[in-house]
């Protein structure tokens, strides 16, 4: 996982994951000194404190046997399964409350190169709260650019994250500012609205598509696309997905648009309801799949891709979901004012490289799998 809820979830994990690690077994702990005075137990000098998932660092240790606390200062370091390092000023662990506290903290994921510096990092078994933080992928010192914002709360419990007051910098300049953002931290497919779309196109003047994704199932979902053009209609567009096999995939989309009267009137048209429906099925292994052994290594296949429809503006208009509209020999862009757009580019900055966010440009879900 390339993001910073990630970076957060691992600290979290790890952090958490030591009171149930210190339930199974012991840490081991060097230090150049050691005294025992009653609960106490004091640490000085190169602290070395690990078990089998996480190695502490620190110049100072003290831990309260009785309030279960372990209290650690100078330098600390922080390391779990070679995934996260964790550099404080000083770090408490409450192994009995499950909850830590850290001052003048640095973290980074190594794996996505995230890097995260905070004044105060407060944390339980379901919340992270960051204050006077940022985050960057760029060099520590001087970085290219960077999110500042001065608090954030991952929500472990509710998978998403809020940033309050975040602020984009490109160097040492503020370029953007939101007063407050949140966005979901979970990566497996869920129903919900999709990313809405604003658009104008010639005399059609106003377009507004809201896409909804229903996915009650790995192997399946349905998309919905109401979409509605002030000046000209309203219509709406489903796509129903599917997977049958590791093998195949494949498509059925029905839809209509309502034309004004005014406006096929004005335009002469044919049909004032443009309607149809068009299947599209791949399948990679048809029948050889179902071989024992497959020495020559024989393929087959089927694919399929059928429309009807009753004119072709069924088409065109279908067309305008991913931004274009064919009309005789020309193509009209629509110019696209999409909503949350500025949200999305930093959700995909929070999320380190946009992979994902690319790879669902057109229609913002994940395709149905059969794993």
């Amino acid at each position: 996982m390339r993001s910073i809820a990630t970076l957060l979830l691992l600290l979290q994990i790890a952090l958490y994951g030591a009171n149930q690690a210190q339930k199974r077994k012991h840490y081991t702990l060097y230090a150049t000194e050691i005294e025992s005075h009653g609960d106490l137990v004091l640490a000085k000098g190169d602290i070395v404190i690990y078990n089998r998932d996480m190695t502490l660092y620190a110049k100072e240790a003290v831990y309260d046997r009785k309030r279960e606390m372990l209290t650690l200062k100078g330098d600390v370091l922080f390391f779990y399964q070679g995934k996260i390092v964790n550099r404080s000023k000083s770090l408490v662990l409450h192994l009995d409350r499950d909850t830590f506290d850290a001052s003048e903290l640095f973290m980074k994921e190594f794996s996505s190169d995230i890097w995260v510096r905070a004044k105060r990092i407060e944390a339980d078994k379901n919340n992270v709260i960051l204050r006077h933080a940022a985050l960057s992928s760029c060099t520590p010192e001087g970085p290219d650019w960077q999110i500042r914002f001065s608090k954030g709360h991952f929500h472990k419990d509710k998978e998403y994250m809020s940033l309050y007051h975040p602020r984009f910098y490109l160097g040492n300049v503020p370029v953007f500012y939101l007063p407050w953002i949140a966005f979901p931290t979970i990566t497996e497919r869920r129903s919900g609205l999709l990313r809405p779309k604003i658009g104008f196109e010639n005399s059609e003047n106003l377009l507004f598509i809201q896409p909804i994704f229903i996915a009650p199932s790995p192997s399946w979902d349905i998309e919905l696309y109401p979409q509605i053009r002030l000046d000209r209609g309203k219509g709406l567009y489903s796509t129903l997905r599917f997977a049958d096999s590791p093998y195949s995939r494949g498509a059925l989309t029905v839809g209509f648009f309502q034309e004004n009267d005014a406006y096929a009137a004005e335009h002469s048209l044919k049909n004032s309801l443009h309607k149809g429906a068009s299947f599209y099925y791949r399948n990679e292994s048809l029948f050889t799949k179902y071989l024992k052994e497959n020495r020559y290594d024989y393929k087959d296949g089927l694919y399929l891709d059928v429309t009807t429809l009753n004119d072709i503006d069924y088409i065109n208009l279908r067309r305008s979901q991913i931004c274009r509209r064919q009309t005789g020999d020309f193509t009209h862009e629509l110019l696209y004012l999409r909503l949350w757009r500025l949200c999305r580019c930093l959700h995909a900055l929070l999320y380190r490289y946009g992979e994902g966010f690319q790879r669902r440009h057109a229609a913002d879900a994940p395709l149905p799998a059969i794993s």
